[in-house]
């Protein structure tokens, strides 16, 4: 049985998901759903539970579902002979969303690569913002396949996806 400190821990867990969510652009809710799946024993959880958990509306929770399905974060499951259907955040996200970042860091870098194609014959302090940002860019694009090789390699040393290590 859970404890009330554990609950409000829990709480304050699953709204400062919702927080971090709202600072990339998502709804608050859609973090807030997250982690309540990412918290929930079992990890498979109906969106009548979702609900009643999160104390939302069963249209907010469709919409936050809908959202986090389409972004790839949560999958549908479902049993043979239940009706209902079932939600749980997808075990191998992470890598992929990784990956997605190093996707805008590569064309970031394509973009200052432009804007510096496009100032060639300007002075040096006015090519300078956009040299910083090709500099920072292209280190992160060159570093990323290293980064993502390291994870793997120490995930099949774990040879348990997810676990996690100290």
């Amino acid at each position: 049985m859970e404890t009330d400190q554990t609950d409000s821990a829990k709480a304050n867990y699953i709204e400062a998901m919702g927080q971090l969510m709202t600072s990339y652009g998502l709804p608050r809710i859609s973090g807030r759903v997250l982690a309540a799946l990412l918290l929930s024993d079992p990890p498979e959880q109906t969106a009548e539970q979702l609900a009643e958990q999160l104390k939302a509306s069963r249209s907010a929770l469709s919409g936050a579902l809908q959202l986090l399905e389409r972004l790839g974060y949560v999958e549908r499951i479902h049993r043979a002979g239940v009706r209902k259907e079932f939600f749980c955040y997808r075990r191998d996200i992470w890598p992929e969303l990784f990956q997605q970042q190093f996707q805008a860091i590569k064309r970031f870098r394509e973009l200052a690569e432009q804007g510096l194609d496009l100032m060639h014959e300007a002075p040096k302090p006015a090519r300078a913002a956009l040299e910083g940002m090709y500099a920072f860019y292209h280190f992160w694009e060159q570093e990323q396949p290293d980064i993502l090789a390291r994870w793997q390699a120490q995930q099949k040393a774990a040879k348990k996806p997810g676990r996690r290590l100290k």
